[in-house]
């Protein structure tokens, strides 16, 4: 509702969303078991003008970046600490980003 009300009347709404296998890799390491991210729902009140899925897999090197994106996100707090720290000393590490882009406009 705060959205519609600050938008103008022919303004579009843009959001960024985890895909379904964002961070996949660092979840197989902390949890027994992953779960996917559904895909999302179009807000209420809003018609969905376009959506695009982006995925990347990107290799972290040095020892810190692992560290500096488990930093950025809440699997910093919850998940296996043992297994964290084993994959935060590793010289490299291979992840994958997935997002969705969507657009919509007031219905």
């Amino acid at each position: 509702d705060e959205i519609k009300r600050v938008l103008s009347p022919k303004g579009i709404f843009i959001r960024v969303l985890p895909a379904p296998r964002h961070l996949f890799q660092i979840k197989s390491l902390i949890y027994p078991e992953v779960k996917l991210h559904d895909v999302p729902e179009v807000c209420r009140g809003f018609s969905l003008t376009d959506q695009i899925q982006i995925n990347r897999t990107v290799m972290l090197e040095g020892t810190g970046g692992l560290s500096d994106l488990l930093a950025m996100t809440p699997l910093n707090w919850r998940g296996n600490y043992d297994e964290k720290l084993r994959a935060q000393s590793l010289d490299c590490f291979e992840v994958e980003f997935d997002f969705f882009i969507q657009s919509m406009c007031v219905e």
